[in-house]
C-alpha cells in the first residue's frame, strides 16, 4: 500500500508574495508515495520533471508518467486526478495553477 507521507513539496510560485495569482511548485515523491485523488475548481497542469510514476484519473483510468510527460487536469471533479510513486527512485511534478481557494478529496473504495 502506499503512503501519503514524507512528500516534498518546494514552492516556487506564492500568490501574494512571488506570484499575483499563481500557484506553483515542485512535489518529490518518493518510493512508495502518492497523493491521493483530488481535484480543484480551477485549471491545473502538470510536467513530470523525473521519475516515473502512475496518474490517475477521476474513474481511476491509469497512465504511465515519465520524464517530459504533460498532465492537464480540468476544473471541477471531471478533472480529478491522483499521482503514486510505484518505482524505487523519486518521482518529480511541477504543478502549475492558479491561486484556489479549495482543493476537495475525493474517496474510492
Amino acid at each position: 500500500m502506499s503512503k501519503e507521507t514524507t512528500n516534498r513539496v518546494k514552492n516556487l510560485a506564492i500568490p501574494g508574495v512571488s506570484s499575483d495569482s499563481l500557484l506553483a511548485g515542485f512535489l518529490v515523491l518518493e518510493p512508495g508515495n502518492r497523493v491521493r485523488r483530488h481535484y480543484h475548481d480551477i485549471e491545473e497542469f502538470q510536467y513530470i520533471a523525473y521519475g516515473n510514476g502512475v496518474a490517475r484519473d477521476l474513474l481511476g483510468t491509469e497512465q504511465l508518467v515519465y520524464p517530459g510527460s504533460v498532465i492537464y487536469c480540468a476544473a471541477g471533479r471531471e478533472g480529478a486526478h491522483e499521482f503514486e510513486n510505484n518505482t524505487d527512485l523519486p518521482l518529480a511534478i511541477l504543478f502549475i495553477y492558479p491561486n484556489v481557494a479549495e482543493t476537495t478529496w475525493v474517496e474510492f473504495q
